[in-house]
């Protein structure tokens, strides 16, 4: 019911958007984006892991890019984001965690720079995790609301912690041909609650814009007329993991219930297809994700993604 609830509503907000799409000048110079991650829509009976995850992006074009004064393209972009993580079986009494229950509420503030054929991506996360992000009172409401079983297990959660870490991510174009071009990227992560690195590969392959203009990097805002894009996009990536505090507890605050060891290298790979037109841009992403913990199993969820640009 919840995946189909979703589902509906995507379907309904297409319609109704469509017939905003029929200017040829528009521009869009900001950009609003509603995320909702589940692997409900999956379309299986589990709900463990990474649970439930809830973004309200904007971004906003804070330099053009002007090539005459070589200067890059500048966009600003900030998140309010909450996310639930959980471990295999929420159903049953037990002692035994493959990971345990944490919230995460958190504000992500950060910058794309974008050159032709490359983006450099920053950010910045301030939040909590623990009983004040409110996660476990969400998954009980929501699992009220649509009639599921309720969770149990969230009395055991991870004790409060400050969520504060750096982000940087930079992607290079290595490959391209019509209609389809291939990436190349590092990134990494340090602070209370992730320390990573990560390298990977991602491509789009269809109708879209030039690298500045296009809703692959992130946003599709400019000072310039965009055309619609409709393309499909994936990518694969290997993770070194030095510290995941979602499973091991915080520095300061050890969880020593916790029966489970972070697994040293996470690999994920996604596909989706982004419908986008002058206004209102859609997104579907597959994600799979190898283990986290060397007690648990490998994990699918979707992201609905819905964004409006004026």
């Amino acid at each position: 019911m919840y995946n189909k609830f979703f589902y509906l509503l995507i379907l309904g907000l297409v319609v109704l958007t469509s017939q905003a799409v029929a200017q040829k000048t528009f521009l869009r110079y900001n950009e609003i984006e509603i995320v909702s991650d589940n692997d409900a829509y999956v379309f299986v009976n589990k709900d463990r892991y990474y649970s439930n995850g809830l973004f309200l992006n904007y971004y906003g074009l804070i330099q053009p890019e002007d090539t005459i004064r070589n200067r890059d393209k500048i966009i600003f972009k900030l998140s309010f984001s909450q996310q639930i993580y959980t471990p295999e079986f929420i159903f049953l009494d037990t002692t035994f965690k493959t990971r345990p229950y944490a919230g995460m509420l958190y504000v992500k503030p950060g910058f794309l720079k974008v050159k032709e054929k490359s983006v450099l991506e920053t950010d910045l996360m301030i939040g909590v995790v623990g009983p004040a992000s409110g996660g476990g009172g969400l998954q009980r409401l929501y699992h009220r609301i649509l009639k599921f079983p309720q969770p149990i297990g969230w009395d055991t959660e991870l004790t409060n912690m400050l969520l504060f870490n750096v982000e940087a991510r930079y992607m290079q174009r290595i490959y391209e041909w019509e209609g389809f071009d291939l990436f190349g990227y590092g990134k990494g992560r340090a602070g209370t609650v992730y320390n990573d690195l990560a390298t990977g590969f991602s491509f789009r392959g269809g109708k879209y814009n030039v690298l500045k203009d296009s809703k692959f990097i992130g946003a599709r805002v400019a000072d310039n007329y965009t055309a619609p894009e409709l393309f499909f996009f994936g990518g694969y990536e290997v993770k070194a993991v030095l510290r995941n505090s979602l499973i091991t507890g915080g520095v300061a605050n050890p969880d020593t219930f916790i029966q489970a060891t972070p697994s040293s290298f996470v690999t994920s790979w996604h596909l989706g297809v982004n419908l986008g037109g002058e206004v209102a841009i859609y997104q579907v992403v597959f994600h799979r994700n190898s283990p986290e913990t060397t007690r648990s199993l490998g994990h699918s969820y979707v992201s609905l993604k819905i964004s409006w640009g004026y």
